[in-house]
C-alpha cells in the first residue's frame, strides 16, 4: 500500500471511530453535525493530493520537452534531480525545499527551447554566463505560466547567478545546488570514474569567476568519495 493510501485509510478509520463515539454519547443526531465536516475534509485531502500530482505530471513533462526536442542528452535533467537531491540532503536541505529543489533540477534547462541552434551536448555549463543567465530567465517566465510554485520559477532565473555576489549576496541554495550539479553531469563525470571525478570537482572548486558554490561542491565530493 502506497504511503498516500495508508494516509487516507487511517484519516478515514480516524473519522468514522470519531463519529461512533460520539454518536453513541450524543444520539444519532449528531451524525450530521460531525460527519459533514469530517466529509468535507476528506475532500479537501483528496483534492490536495490530485493537485499535487498533476503538478508532478506538468514537470516532468515539461523536463522531457528538451530531451525531445534534442536540446539536452537523454536522462540529463532526471540525473540533475537525482544529484541535487543527494547534495541537498547531503546539505541538510528539508522536505520542503528538497520538493522545489527537485522540480526546478527538472526544469532547469527549459530555457534552452528559446535557442536557435540547440548547444552540443545541451551542456550549458559551457556557455558565457549571460547566455547562461538568459536561458534562466526565459525558463523562469516558462515556469510560472505551468502552475507549478513561484520559488521554483525564482530558483530557476537565479542557477547562473555566481555564488556570494549581488544584491541578494548569491543565488538561493537550491540554486547554487543545481549548477553544481548541472555541471558535473555537462562534463560528463556522473557514472564515470573517480579519478574523473575529482579532477572535474577540481576545475569547479577553482572556478576564477566565482560560479560554483564551495559547500555544495564539497557535498558533491563527499558523495563522490562515499559512492566510490
Amino acid at each position: 500500500m502506497s504511503g498516500i493510501r495508508a494516509v487516507r485509510l487511517l484519516h478515514a478509520l480516524a473519522a468514522l471511530v470519531c463519529v461512533a463515539l460520539t454518536t453513541a454519547q450524543v444520539g444519532l443526531w449528531a451524525l450530521p453535525l460531525f460527519g459533514l465536516p469530517l466529509l468535507l475534509g476528506q475532500l479537501s485531502f483528496r483534492r490536495y493530493h490530485a493537485i499535487r500530482a498533476t503538478r508532478r505530471q506538468t514537470v516532468a513533462s515539461l523536463a522531457r520537452t528538451t530531451e525531445l526536442a534534442g536540446y539536452t542528452l537523454p536522462g540529463h535533467a532526471r540525473r540533475v534531480a537525482d544529484l541535487s537531491d543527494r547534495i541537498g540532503r547531503e546539505l541538510g536541505l528539508g522536505r520542503r525545499e528538497l520538493q522545489l529543489l527537485e522540480y526546478a533540477a527538472l526544469m532547469h534547462d527549459i530555457g534552452q527551447l528559446s535557442l536557435v541552434d540547440p548547444v552540443p551536448g545541451g551542456a550549458t555549463a559551457l556557455l558565457p554566463v549571460e547566455e547562461q543567465r538568459r536561458i534562466g530567465r526565459l525558463g523562469s517566465e516558462v515556469i510560472r505560466q505551468a502552475g507549478v510554485p513561484a520559488q521554483v520559477a525564482d530558483i530557476v532565473a537565479r542557477i547562473a547567478e555566481p555564488s556570494g555576489s549581488g544584491p541578494r549576496a548569491g543565488p538561493p541554495p537550491a540554486s547554487a545546488i543545481i549548477r553544481v550539479a548541472n555541471a558535473f553531469d555537462d562534463l560528463g563525470c556522473d557514472g564515470g570514474s573517480l579519478a574523473g571525478q575529482l579532477e572535474v570537482l577540481g576545475q569547479l572548486r577553482e572556478d576564477p569567476a566565482g560560479a560554483y558554490e564551495p559547500r555544495a561542491v564539497e557535498a558533491l565530493a563527499r558523495l563522490c568519495l562515499r559512492a566510490s
